[in-house]
């Protein structure tokens, strides 16, 4: 990601991000129609996990592999289908009306020191592009509705 900007806050929450193409995590967004925005503390622990993530996840860099992230960032990465009381935390979980028994059903999620906030993202899904703005520059725009802050 190169950028990300809020657009406006009513009457949703709406952001956008720039992303370098050809990307894996674009392709994967563009399926999935959903994304995780993690806001990073701005200490020691944020920038480990920013450096962690800055080189990507070319082949062999397990990038998210479970104890490679623990100690490489710090991180633990929740994953679909995991069951939602695994998630709760010192925020008391990822949102509102998350009970016992209830699975994750979304994008991948981090937890761990230097992880602040979890903006939960839908792509916009307007025509004829998608929710994607395709750019000269190698770049897409995706724009996206904030869904939920955990």
């Amino acid at each position: 990601m190169s950028s990300f900007t809020s657009l406006t806050l009513r009457p949703a929450p709406l952001i956008t991000f720039n992303i370098a193409t050809p990307s894996r995590t674009l392709d994967a967004v563009a399926h999935s129609r959903r994304f995780n925005i993690h806001v990073l503390s701005g200490d020691a622990a944020g920038a480990r996990v920013a450096e962690w993530f800055r080189r990507g996840n070319a082949e062999g860099l397990g990038v998210f592999e479970a104890e490679g992230m623990r100690e490489g960032c710090g991180c633990e990465v929740v994953v679909r289908g995991q069951d939602q009381k695994s998630l709760e935390g010192d925020s008391g979980g990822v949102g509102e009306g998350k009970g016992q028994g209830d699975i994750y059903d979304g994008p991948p999620l981090l937890r761990g020191p230097g992880v602040l906030y979890v903006l939960r993202c839908r792509l916009l899904d307007d025509e004829p592009v998608g929710g994607l703005v395709r750019t000269a520059w190698g770049h897409d725009d995706i724009p996206g509705w904030g869904i939920e802050v955990t």
